[in-house]
């Protein structure tokens, strides 16, 4: 009844297959640790890219924790702290990606804020316009040409702009 059970027999295929798993695992691997590593030298973005209205002031180091409305932005999302129009090694490195984007595939490129209607609509309003003049000008030290560079600032009712969204820039490819 117990008869001893024989090992199945060694299939070279599935062999294959499980070495060629745990080389692509020990890739990922390596590929998230380079990443992280790249990530927390992105401090050091050339002078091109830095926007005017940071000029004296402290360039903020990867290291420095993100700022509000960057957690859980978009790709195409970039996120200001409040009260601020001052371009992050997180937002510029977006801002680099897109213009990339838009050269290699011809496109112009949109900058979207978005701001509610209201009490201090005014200061918002110029908050608003100094960052999106903040990305156009990133986005042309890039390379992208002014001629395909649109700037759209829309005015919502109150209510219909959460305040994460209040401090982003919303970037699209047409």
């Amino acid at each position: 009844m117990d008869e001893p059970k024989t090992a199945p027999p060694r299939n070279p295929s599935r062999t294959l297959v499980i070495a060629l798993v745990a080389v692509l695992i020990v890739v990922a691997i390596a590929g998230i640790v380079l990443a992280s590593l790249r990530g927390r030298s992105a401090g050091t973005q050339p002078a091109s890219l830095s926007s005017p209205t940071q000029q004296g002031e402290p360039a903020p180091t990867a290291a420095s924790p993100p700022v509000p409305a960057e957690v859980g932005s978009t790709p195409n999302q970039l996120g200001f702290a409040k009260g601020s129009d001052m371009l992050t090694p997180i937002v510029l490195k977006k801002i680099s990606d897109v213009a990339l984007a838009a050269k290699k595939e011809n496109h112009s490129v949109v900058v979207t804020a978005q701001l509610e209607a209201g009490s201090g609509r005014e200061q918002r309003m110029e908050m608003a316009k100094k960052r999106a003049d903040a990305v156009r000008k990133a986005l042309q030290a890039a390379g992208v040409s002014v001629n395909v560079i649109k700037v759209q600032i829309s005015e919502l009712p109150p209510g219909l702009v959460p305040p994460l969204d209040a401090d982003r820039i919303e970037l699209g490819m047409k």
